[in-house]
Formats: C-alpha cells, sequence, structure tokens
C-alpha cells in the first residue's frame, strides 16, 4: 500500500511539474488584428520596404504615445507576447528606431509589463505599392 501511495505521488509530482512547464511557456502566437486602446497611438514609420519589394529588409522608427494613463513599464515585443523584446521603457511617450531587421508581415506588441496587458499591435507592410508611373502618395 505505502508503494502504491509513493508510485502515486511521484507520478503527481511529475504531472505537476509538467504543468507548470506548460504554464510559464511564452505566447508565441502572433496577433489577429492590428488595434490599439483608447487613448494609445502605436506607429511604424515609415510602414513598409521603401522599394516596396515583399522580400526587402528595411529600417524604421517605432513610435508610441499613451495619454490619460499613470507611470507605467512599457514593452515592445516582437512577433508575439513572448517574442523578443526590442525596447523596455517606462517613458509614456517616445520613439526608438530599429535596425535594418524589419521585414513584411513583422508584428510588433506595444505591452503594459506590469499587468501583462497589450495596448496596441501594429504591423509591417506589405501595403499597397504605387502602379508603375504612379506616384507614392497615391498608394497612401
Amino acid at each position: 500500500m505505502l508503494a502504491r501511495i509513493r508510485r502515486h505521488r511521484t507520478a503527481l509530482a511529475a504531472a505537476l511539474c509538467l504543468l507548470g512547464v506548460a504554464a510559464c511557456k511564452p505566447d508565441t502566437t502572433p496577433p489577429d488584428a492590428v488595434f490599439a486602446q483608447p487613448g494609445v497611438v502605436f506607429t511604424l514609420s515609415p510602414p513598409q520596404a521603401p522599394d516596396c519589394r515583399p522580400e526587402s529588409l528595411y529600417q524604421g522608427t517605432i513610435s508610441w504615445s499613451l495619454s490619460g494613463r499613470g507611470p507605467t513599464r512599457l514593452e515592445i515585443r516582437v512577433d508575439s507576447r513572448g517574442g523578443p523584446e526590442f525596447l523596455s521603457t517606462s517613458d509614456p511617450e517616445g520613439s526608438q528606431d530599429t535596425g535594418e531587421w524589419i521585414r513584411p508581415g513583422m508584428w510588433f506588441l506595444l505591452v503594459d509589463s506590469a499587468s501583462d496587458t497589450v495596448l496596441a499591435t501594429l504591423r509591417a507592410g506589405p501595403k499597397p505599392c504605387p502602379a508603375a508611373g504612379a506616384s507614392a502618395d497615391a498608394a497612401t
């Protein structure tokens, strides 16, 4: 009887250990849509590669502004909530240049790390590019 209790206790401990590991695994699911909570502005400039080629990597500037919110700890994450951290700041407003590593389809998430709340998301192009001979302004 004692051996059976030890075996069950060991199996329970192993199951809890596995659940703990799964619960601590970062969320790598990309967002479903671009959004921003009220009072949050989150932008990427330029929003797509200047040459409009979908395989291009490019450099941009990510800007954020939170109005009507107290001090907070912000993170900008790449591609998902559990993705690489691009920036961590307590500034409610600012901007940061990236390197030349933005690719079309890349997601950026503005996260309040104190509450683990996604405040806004944005996605790098591709956007419709102007037809040959048309001005770049016509595509925006």
